[in-house]
């Protein structure tokens, strides 16, 4: 069996393009920065991988969303172009952040107890909604003051 990979190096920049003709993905390696990316022509996703930092960004050219997972803590990162939302996965503890650029509100899903934060950083104002009993708490920072909505009555 005869490797058909395909190497190109374009003299200028020194950058290296690897293709592989069983499924046509293409490495793209800088050798300035060491950047990688990696484009699968299926679904024409694109990786590309930080070396110094070992970061890995995957832009879905679909919806534009961007992900980026840091190896460190393993934590993941989603950007939806289309509202600008953030969301933050922590993988330890499965917590989600989501964040509204619009409004700066920061949602945090508790996956454990399934609760959920509510953050308004205009008044600075915590929502804590208890799934289990629907009780909403509103937590008022300016005066300390704490309400609770119980459904049930």
């Amino acid at each position: 069996m005869v490797d058909q990979t395909v190497f190109l190096i374009n003299p200028k920049d020194q950058t290296v393009f690897l293709i592989n003709p069983k499924d046509q993905t293409v490495f793209l390696i800088n050798p300035k920065d060491q950047t990688v990316f990696l484009i699968n022509p299926k679904d024409q996703t694109v990786f590309l991988i930080n070396p110094k930092d070992q970061t890995v960004f995957l832009i879905n050219p679909k919806d534009q969303t961007v992900f980026l997972i840091n190896p460190k803590d393993q934590t993941v990162f989603l950007n939806n172009p289309k509202d600008q939302t953030v969301f933050l996965i922590n993988p330890k503890d499965q917590t989600v952040f989501l964040i509204n650029p619009k409004d700066q509100t920061v949602f945090l899903n508790n996956p454990k107890d399934q609760t959920v934060f509510l953050n308004n950083p205009k008044d600075q104002t915590v929502f804590l909604i208890n799934p289990k009993d629907q009780t909403v708490f509103l937590i008022n920072p300016k005066d300390q003051t704490v309400f609770l909505n119980n459904p049930k009555d």
